[in-house]
């Protein structure tokens, strides 16, 4: 998927032809990921947040650049063994686990993500709201945030006026 790339599109599929597999590699501009994950046999991102998405359904995933996704272990490494990209990768079998996926997602919920939605009203006052309550909890030297499988949907409705 390369939202907001598309002159990178001929740049992937030169690239592509070049390696001789072109006949295999598809820029998609939009719709939703998990319908073109089904059908892919692996997943190529430069630092996207979608290699998580990858990585949740099976894929083996390469990430070009720097990304939590890409740093962990659970993503093709070129140089690991007798391994090339591209070639080996396309013809790799190994998969992340999926404890490990479900292990280091869980990890970032739990740290680094806050309910919200940027685009909704709704959602800025939760995010706000919940922004808020991690900075009270840091300051007071609670710092760990509260694990998103704790959260429940009444503790992410709003409370009285937005922040």
């Amino acid at each position: 998927v390369a939202r907001g790339h598309i002159a990178d599109a001929i740049q992937i599929h030169r690239s592509a032809r070049l390696h001789g597999v072109g006949e295999r590699v598809h820029c998609v501009h939009t719709g939703p990921l998990a319908a073109c994950l089904r059908g892919a046999r692996g997943f190529i991102t430069i630092t996207s947040t979608s290699a998580f998405s990858a990585l949740l359904h099976g894929k083996v995933v390469v990430v070009l650049g720097r990304s939590i996704a890409g740093s962990n272990g659970l993503t093709f490494r070129e140089g690991i063994g007798p391994r090339q990209f591209p070639h080996d990768f396309w013809t790799a079998e190994e998969r992340a686990p999926a404890a490990s996926v479900t292990r280091l997602l869980n990890l970032i919920r739990a740290e680094a993500l806050l309910p919200g939605d940027f685009y909704h009203p709704l959602g800025r006052q939760i995010a706000v709201r919940h922004c808020l309550d991690k900075l009270a909890r840091s300051a007071s030297g609670a710092c760990r945030a509260t694990p998103a499988s704790t959260r429940t949907s009444a503790s992410m409705a709003p409370r009285g006026k937005a922040a």
